[in-house]
């Protein structure tokens, strides 16, 4: 069977129907801009950046073939890494690593004190912070209020007092 020969499409007619495409898979501003064609026994491929936030170098890929009238269709979209995508970052040595940590440790002590200096309350703040944390209101043990059976289990006074034993 002889092999149909492809319609000609007009590149701006394909980075159309691509955008169309596109705009059901990618939100607004995720698509930048569009690189050149690529035909392929008769199959479309149009690839375009993506802006998408977390994915630098990959790049949007649409597949557009024609339609048994002859129309182009979408065949398939997918968001693939480009050359520069799957990269580690530039090498950092250890040396220059741990004086950004120390200067970050150092800059953190220095808003603590500056912090510290400001408070003359009894950073009452922390203890709510605990009582989140483990369920005890610390403040309720202090003043000598008995805290309810939910807050301090009762101990065991036996090995067996956990086991049921059915009386047969």
């Amino acid at each position: 069977m002889p092999r149909k020969k492809s319609p000609t499409i007009d590149s701006d007619q394909l980075v159309a129907i691509a955008r169309e495409g596109l705009a059901g898979v990618a939100r607004e501003g995720e698509v930048g801009d569009f690189l050149p064609l690529e035909e392929v026994d008769g199959v479309w491929i149009v690839r375009a950046k993506s802006l998408q936030p977390g994915y630098p170098g990959w790049l949007w890929t649409v597949t557009v073939t024609p339609a048994e009238d002859g129309a182009p269709t979408i065949t398939e979209v997918h968001l693939l890494p480009g050359d520069d995508a799957l990269l580690s970052p530039d090498w950092v040595p250890w040396s220059e690593r741990l004086d950004e940590y120390r200067r970050l440790e150092a800059e953190k002590e220095a808003l603590a004190a500056d912090s510290d200096e400001g408070d003359d309350d009894d950073d009452d703040d922390d203890d709510d912070l605990d009582d989140v944390l483990d369920g005890i209101d610390i403040d309720q043990l202090d003043i000598d209020m008995d805290p309810s059976p939910l807050e301090i289990p009762e101990p065991l006074n036996d090995v067996f007092d956990h086991i049921e034993l059915d009386d047969d």
